[in-house]
């Protein structure tokens, strides 16, 4: 791919790399109304692709369905180390735009979510 690479690193110090190419991609098939597309082309890296499709998310059409929250909560039950950004960035990709261009708003209404979220996880595991 051609897009543009960024880098994070989670608390658990692994490394998660994501494409923005095919996001715009995604976004011009919306335009155009010719459906979703498989995961595979929403740039979210290999391993996300895996960890979404061991939770029961084969497609964008399922993602969109489903909403990055219930994604997010799926994917931190499997995998605790999951975080905030993972679900700025699928929020993002189901928008069609860069993690960058959400608006402040939503940024925090999902902050909210996810830490009222993980409170909840810790709770049950005490």
């Amino acid at each position: 791919m051609s897009g543009p690479m960024f880098l994070w690193k989670t608390k658990r110090g692994s490394d998660i790399i994501k494409y923005t190419e095919s996001i715009y991609q995604l976004a011009e098939m919306n335009k155009k109304g010719e459906g979703m597309a498989e995961v595979t082309t929403l740039g979210l890296g290999k391993t996300m692709e895996k960890k979404l499709h061991s939770v029961g998310i084969h497609s964008a059409e399922e993602l969109k369905e489903i909403g990055s929250k219930q994604a997010v909560f799926r994917l931190k039950e499997k995998y605790p180390g999951t975080c905030v950004v993972i679900l700025y960035h699928l929020e993002a990709v189901i928008r069609g735009c860069e993690m960058k261009q959400l608006e402040d708003t939503c940024k925090a209404e999902l902050k909210t979510y996810f830490k009222n979220m993980v409170s909840g996880f810790e709770e049950n595991i005490i």
